[in-house]
Protein backbone atom coordinates (compact mmCIF):
# COMPACT_ATOMS: atom_id res chain seq x y z
CA UNK A 1 0.00 0.00 0.00
CA UNK A 2 1.35 3.12 -0.77
CA UNK A 3 0.11 6.57 0.64
CA UNK A 4 -0.46 9.58 -1.38
CA UNK A 5 -2.45 12.80 -1.52
CA UNK A 6 -1.71 14.13 -5.10
CA UNK A 7 -1.86 12.83 -8.23
CA UNK A 8 1.13 13.80 -9.39
CA UNK A 9 3.13 12.45 -6.63
CA UNK A 10 2.57 9.18 -7.55
CA UNK A 11 5.87 7.53 -8.72
CA UNK A 12 4.61 5.58 -11.79
CA UNK A 13 7.86 3.47 -11.58
CA UNK A 14 7.01 2.40 -7.85
CA UNK A 15 3.62 1.40 -8.28
CA UNK A 16 3.90 -0.80 -11.52
CA UNK A 17 7.26 -2.08 -10.13
CA UNK A 18 4.52 -3.60 -7.03
CA UNK A 19 2.37 -4.49 -9.44
CA UNK A 20 4.71 -6.84 -11.68
CA UNK A 21 5.95 -8.41 -8.69
CA UNK A 22 3.22 -8.63 -6.23
CA UNK A 23 0.62 -8.29 -8.96
CA UNK A 24 -1.49 -5.87 -7.28
CA UNK A 25 -1.15 -1.89 -5.13
CA UNK A 26 -3.68 0.01 -3.15
CA UNK A 27 -3.12 3.69 -3.53
CA UNK A 28 -4.92 5.81 -0.14
CA UNK A 29 -5.49 9.13 0.49
CA UNK A 30 -6.60 10.27 -3.80
CA UNK A 31 -9.97 10.13 -2.77
CA UNK A 32 -12.49 10.73 0.28
CA UNK A 33 -13.67 8.02 2.07
CA UNK A 34 -16.94 10.69 2.93
CA UNK A 35 -17.22 11.49 -0.43
CA UNK A 36 -17.58 7.82 -1.20
CA UNK A 37 -19.55 6.65 1.77
CA UNK A 38 -21.70 9.96 0.45
CA UNK A 39 -22.47 8.97 -3.19
CA UNK A 40 -22.94 5.15 -2.22
CA UNK A 41 -25.69 6.33 0.46
CA UNK A 42 -27.72 7.97 -2.56
CA UNK A 43 -26.93 5.56 -5.02
CA UNK A 44 -29.03 3.07 -2.49
CA UNK A 45 -31.53 6.21 -1.68
CA UNK A 46 -32.35 6.52 -5.42
CA UNK A 47 -31.79 2.78 -6.95
CA UNK A 48 -34.93 0.85 -8.16
CA UNK A 49 -35.15 -2.67 -9.76
CA UNK A 50 -37.64 -0.85 -12.41
CA UNK A 51 -34.30 0.79 -14.05
CA UNK A 52 -32.68 -2.84 -14.60
CA UNK A 53 -32.09 -3.56 -18.33
CA UNK A 54 -31.24 -7.81 -19.26
CA UNK A 55 -27.72 -8.28 -19.84
CA UNK A 56 -28.38 -8.25 -23.25
CA UNK A 57 -30.84 -5.37 -23.42
CA UNK A 58 -28.50 -2.81 -24.18
CA UNK A 59 -27.17 -1.14 -27.07
CA UNK A 60 -24.00 1.37 -27.78
CA UNK A 61 -26.17 5.17 -27.36
CA UNK A 62 -27.41 3.30 -23.49
CA UNK A 63 -24.40 3.27 -22.14
CA UNK A 64 -22.94 6.34 -23.05
CA UNK A 65 -26.03 7.85 -20.47
CA UNK A 66 -26.70 7.24 -17.01
CA UNK A 67 -28.31 3.46 -17.69
CA UNK A 68 -28.84 0.51 -15.12
CA UNK A 69 -28.47 -3.29 -16.35
CA UNK A 70 -27.58 -6.54 -15.04
CA UNK A 71 -24.23 -8.31 -16.48
CA UNK A 72 -25.10 -12.51 -15.70
CA UNK A 73 -24.16 -15.37 -17.65
CA UNK A 74 -21.52 -15.92 -20.20
CA UNK A 75 -22.50 -13.81 -23.26
CA UNK A 76 -21.98 -10.19 -23.43
CA UNK A 77 -23.18 -7.56 -26.04
CA UNK A 78 -19.99 -8.09 -28.47
CA UNK A 79 -18.86 -12.25 -27.89
CA UNK A 80 -18.97 -14.80 -25.28
CA UNK A 81 -17.24 -13.76 -21.90
CA UNK A 82 -16.75 -14.98 -18.67
CA UNK A 83 -19.39 -16.17 -16.20
CA UNK A 84 -20.81 -13.74 -13.86
CA UNK A 85 -23.29 -12.32 -11.75
CA UNK A 86 -23.50 -8.37 -10.92
CA UNK A 87 -25.30 -5.34 -11.80
CA UNK A 88 -23.76 -2.50 -13.80
CA UNK A 89 -24.50 1.70 -12.94
CA UNK A 90 -22.78 3.13 -16.01
CA UNK A 91 -22.38 7.54 -14.55
CA UNK A 92 -20.82 9.09 -17.86
CA UNK A 93 -19.00 12.49 -16.85
CA UNK A 94 -21.08 14.18 -19.12
CA UNK A 95 -24.19 12.81 -18.09
CA UNK A 96 -26.32 14.17 -14.76
CA UNK A 97 -24.33 13.58 -11.97
CA UNK A 98 -27.20 11.46 -9.92
CA UNK A 99 -24.99 9.67 -8.08
CA UNK A 100 -23.02 12.46 -6.67
CA UNK A 101 -19.75 10.32 -7.36
CA UNK A 102 -18.03 12.01 -10.35
CA UNK A 103 -15.51 13.92 -8.17
CA UNK A 104 -14.74 10.32 -7.52
CA UNK A 105 -14.35 9.38 -10.90
CA UNK A 106 -12.66 12.11 -12.37
CA UNK A 107 -9.83 11.47 -9.67
CA UNK A 108 -9.66 7.68 -11.33
CA UNK A 109 -9.48 9.34 -14.98
CA UNK A 110 -6.51 11.16 -13.42
CA UNK A 111 -4.84 8.39 -11.54
CA UNK A 112 -5.10 6.30 -14.93
CA UNK A 113 -3.65 8.65 -17.28
CA UNK A 114 -0.68 9.74 -14.72
CA UNK A 115 -0.12 5.85 -15.13
CA UNK A 116 -0.22 5.72 -18.14
CA UNK A 117 1.51 8.72 -19.15
CA UNK A 118 -1.36 10.56 -21.21
CA UNK A 119 -2.94 14.00 -20.63
CA UNK A 120 -4.84 14.53 -17.34
CA UNK A 121 -8.25 15.06 -18.44
CA UNK A 122 -8.17 12.04 -21.59
CA UNK A 123 -10.91 10.20 -21.81
CA UNK A 124 -13.32 12.64 -19.56
CA UNK A 125 -15.35 12.77 -22.90
CA UNK A 126 -15.39 11.15 -26.27
CA UNK A 127 -12.39 11.50 -28.03
CA UNK A 128 -11.74 12.01 -31.42
CA UNK A 129 -10.39 8.48 -31.88
CA UNK A 130 -14.15 7.56 -29.90
CA UNK A 131 -12.33 6.33 -26.46
CA UNK A 132 -13.63 7.29 -23.44
CA UNK A 133 -13.90 6.88 -19.82
CA UNK A 134 -16.62 4.33 -18.87
CA UNK A 135 -17.31 5.41 -15.93
CA UNK A 136 -19.73 2.56 -14.40
CA UNK A 137 -20.05 0.82 -10.37
CA UNK A 138 -20.56 -2.81 -10.44
CA UNK A 139 -22.52 -4.33 -7.88
CA UNK A 140 -22.00 -7.85 -6.77
CA UNK A 141 -25.07 -9.11 -4.73
CA UNK A 142 -25.09 -11.10 -1.18
CA UNK A 143 -25.84 -14.20 -2.07
CA UNK A 144 -23.56 -15.24 -4.80
CA UNK A 145 -22.32 -12.18 -6.87
CA UNK A 146 -19.41 -13.65 -8.64
CA UNK A 147 -16.93 -13.14 -11.69
CA UNK A 148 -15.10 -16.08 -13.38
CA UNK A 149 -11.40 -16.06 -12.76
CA UNK A 150 -9.89 -14.83 -15.87
CA UNK A 151 -6.95 -12.75 -18.09
CA UNK A 152 -7.89 -9.65 -19.63
CA UNK A 153 -6.14 -10.67 -22.99
CA UNK A 154 -8.18 -8.46 -24.69
CA UNK A 155 -9.94 -6.13 -22.94
CA UNK A 156 -10.98 -2.83 -24.80
CA UNK A 157 -8.70 -3.85 -27.54
CA UNK A 158 -5.31 -3.78 -25.22
CA UNK A 159 -6.24 0.30 -24.94
CA UNK A 160 -5.27 0.78 -21.41
CA UNK A 161 -1.60 -0.60 -22.13
CA UNK A 162 0.81 1.24 -20.08
CA UNK A 163 4.20 2.66 -22.16
CA UNK A 164 5.54 0.04 -20.20
CA UNK A 165 3.72 -2.88 -21.52
CA UNK A 166 1.41 -3.45 -18.66
CA UNK A 167 -2.05 -4.07 -19.29
CA UNK A 168 -3.51 -2.66 -16.20
CA UNK A 169 -6.77 -2.02 -14.65
CA UNK A 170 -7.78 0.52 -11.92
CA UNK A 171 -10.67 0.57 -9.83
CA UNK A 172 -11.72 2.48 -6.48
CA UNK A 173 -13.37 0.54 -3.22
CA UNK A 174 -17.06 1.36 -2.71
CA UNK A 175 -17.95 -1.25 -0.12
CA UNK A 176 -16.05 -2.50 3.30
CA UNK A 177 -15.56 -6.36 3.17
CA UNK A 178 -16.06 -7.49 6.62
CA UNK A 179 -19.15 -5.04 6.66
CA UNK A 180 -21.14 -4.88 3.64
CA UNK A 181 -20.00 -8.39 2.65
CA UNK A 182 -18.01 -10.87 4.49
CA UNK A 183 -17.07 -13.42 2.41
CA UNK A 184 -15.48 -13.38 -0.93
CA UNK A 185 -14.74 -10.12 -3.29
CA UNK A 186 -12.03 -9.63 -5.32
CA UNK A 187 -8.87 -11.38 -5.77
CA UNK A 188 -5.63 -12.18 -7.73
CA UNK A 189 -3.66 -15.21 -8.53
CA UNK A 190 0.08 -14.61 -7.70
CA UNK A 191 2.67 -17.66 -6.87
CA UNK A 192 -0.31 -19.64 -6.98
CA UNK A 193 -2.10 -18.26 -4.09
CA UNK A 194 -5.49 -16.28 -4.53
CA UNK A 195 -5.29 -13.20 -2.86
CA UNK A 196 -8.04 -10.98 -1.81
CA UNK A 197 -7.30 -7.69 -2.50
CA UNK A 198 -10.02 -6.27 -0.67
CA UNK A 199 -9.07 -7.63 2.78
CA UNK A 200 -7.55 -4.59 4.33
CA UNK A 201 -8.76 -1.91 2.35
CA UNK A 202 -11.35 0.95 3.33
CA UNK A 203 -13.64 3.11 1.50
CA UNK A 204 -12.03 5.25 -1.44
CA UNK A 205 -8.91 2.86 -1.72
CA UNK A 206 -7.47 2.46 -5.28
CA UNK A 207 -6.64 -0.94 -6.44
CA UNK A 208 -4.21 -1.32 -9.29
CA UNK A 209 -3.37 -4.90 -10.45
CA UNK A 210 -2.88 -6.29 -13.89
CA UNK A 211 -5.06 -7.65 -16.26
CA UNK A 212 -2.79 -10.30 -17.18
CA UNK A 213 -2.62 -12.14 -14.30
CA UNK A 214 -5.72 -14.25 -13.18
CA UNK A 215 -7.87 -12.08 -11.47
CA UNK A 216 -12.10 -12.49 -10.52
CA UNK A 217 -14.57 -12.12 -7.75
CA UNK A 218 -15.35 -14.97 -5.59
CA UNK A 219 -18.72 -15.47 -4.74
CA UNK A 220 -20.08 -12.73 -2.03
CA UNK A 221 -21.48 -13.85 0.82
CA UNK A 222 -22.57 -17.30 -0.68
CA UNK A 223 -23.81 -18.73 3.11
CA UNK A 224 -26.81 -15.93 2.30
CA UNK A 225 -29.76 -15.77 0.27
CA UNK A 226 -29.69 -14.24 -3.03
CA UNK A 227 -31.50 -10.87 -3.25
CA UNK A 228 -31.24 -8.82 -5.57
CA UNK A 229 -34.24 -6.19 -4.66
CA UNK A 230 -31.05 -4.59 -2.35
CA UNK A 231 -27.86 -2.99 -3.12
CA UNK A 232 -26.05 -5.31 -0.25
CA UNK A 233 -22.85 -6.67 -1.28
CA UNK A 234 -19.93 -5.28 -2.76
CA UNK A 235 -19.61 -2.33 -5.06
CA UNK A 236 -16.55 -0.98 -6.77
CA UNK A 237 -16.17 1.83 -9.16
CA UNK A 238 -13.95 1.60 -13.16
CA UNK A 239 -13.03 4.07 -15.63
CA UNK A 240 -11.58 2.23 -17.90
CA UNK A 241 -11.00 3.38 -21.30
CA UNK A 242 -13.46 2.54 -24.01
CA UNK A 243 -14.56 3.05 -27.65
CA UNK A 244 -17.29 3.29 -28.98
CA UNK A 245 -18.75 -0.02 -30.88
CA UNK A 246 -21.48 -0.46 -33.10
Amino acid sequence: MIKVENVNDISREEVLDNVRNNAFEVLRGLIDPNEVAKGVQLLKEVFSVKNDHGSLDVSPEQILNNFQKWSVGSVSPKSDTDARLLRIFYNPLWCEDIYKLHGVFNKLVEIRNHLQGMPEDYGKKIEDNNLYSACRIQFYPKGGGFMQSHTDHIGEGNIDKTEVGKFIQILVVLSKKGKDFIRGGGFVVHNGKRIFVEDNCELGDVIIYDGLTIHGVEDVDPHLPLDTTTLEGRLVGFATLYKIWS
